[in-house]
């Protein structure tokens, strides 16, 4: 159903690919009637959801959405202290939830070594000044013990690590180890903070029918 007559202003900020969104109207179409009121553009002013049994409806307003995008990666350390970077995803939530893939039995990319994963949001490579904000914290008997996984090539991110205070910041993604390397921040960071350059391996393709 079309409102050509509405505003054209409410949902100026309201993305349609938006995931929640995406999903809220798959899901209630199993259950509910729903009729969609769009603006002449065909963006969504409106959802009216009717019980099938009863007939009762609520008619809810689309005012705008907000989309999780920054690329993070998932740093995975092992009971030795060796440290992958898997990634990059869109946001920290998406990176957070490929854990499971690497430390549930039986998942296809499972590494049973692996002790503990953080989502790190990327420092852009392009941006020398690094904020306070970037800097996460980190367990100190982690922080004693990280070091780059073995045998690691191509892409890369760089783990500035404070072991002393035990707080880390990660940049990139970069296309090789040597780019990583060689990347410093402006202005120059103490010499206590050691540069862990990580391999980035890269995660599943997503499913398309998700």
């Amino acid at each position: 159903m079309h409102d050509n007559g509405g505003s054209t202003t409410a949902i100026d900020d309201f993305n349609p690919d938006n995931r929640a969104w995406r999903r809220f109207t798959t899901t209630t179409v199993e259950h509910l009637d729903v009729v969609e009121w769009t603006r002449e553009d065909g963006r969504p002013v409106m959802v009216s959801l009717v019980d099938l049994d009863s007939g009762d409806t609520v008619t809810l307003a689309v005012l705008d959405s907000l989309e999780n995008r920054d690329p993070h990666v998932l740093l995975a350390v092992t009971g030795d202290g060796a440290v992958t970077a898997h990634g990059p995803f869109e946001g920290g939530q998406a990176a957070s939830g490929y854990a499971p893939a690497l430390v549930l039995p039986g998942a296809e990319d499972a590494d049973d070594g692996i002790i503990a994963t953080c989502p790190a949001a990327l420092h852009p490579t392009d941006q020398p000044a690094i904020p306070g904000t970037a800097w996460q914290a980190v367990p100190e008997e982690i922080a004693a013990s990280a070091h780059p996984a073995p045998g690691q090539t191509g892409a890369a991110v760089l783990v500035l690590l404070d072991r002393t205070h035990a707080v880390f910041a990660t940049v990139g993604p970069f296309d090789n180890h040597a780019d990583a390397d060689a990347w410093r921040p402006t202005p120059h960071i103490e010499r206590t903070v050691d540069r862990l350059v990580i391999g980035m391996r890269p995660p599943p393709e997503p499913d398309a029918t998700a």
